[in-house]
């Protein structure tokens, strides 16, 4: 019999920030999983987010204001079951 193992980080790649109350929020979800820091940077590298040690909730701002539609790359390392992971990918930003 085969056995699901479920995910430790689940990373979306999307999201819309358009005060709609329905996905408006960007977060991962952490199974047991310890979170270092997850860095979001826009298309120029510039760093637009930031956490550690924390839960991410980044609702598409930077400095108070409404980012443009489009594609962010985000950096994470995190530590699931004593194995560090280090990961990177896209997530689109939609309003």
């Amino acid at each position: 019999r085969d056995v699901y193992k479920r995910q430790d980080v689940i990373i979306p790649n999307a999201f819309s920030a358009n005060n709609d109350g329905i996905n408006d929020v960007y977060h991962i979800i952490l199974y047991g999983a310890t979170l270092n820091y997850f860095n979001i940077y826009n298309r120029w590298g510039e760093l637009v987010y930031s956490v550690s040690n924390s839960e991410v909730n980044w609702d598409g701002t930077f400095n108070g204001q409404a980012l443009e539609i489009g594609t962010y790359v985000y950096a994470t390392e995190y530590v699931s079951n004593g194995v560090l992971t280090i990961k990177s990918g896209s997530i689109t930003l939609l309003r």
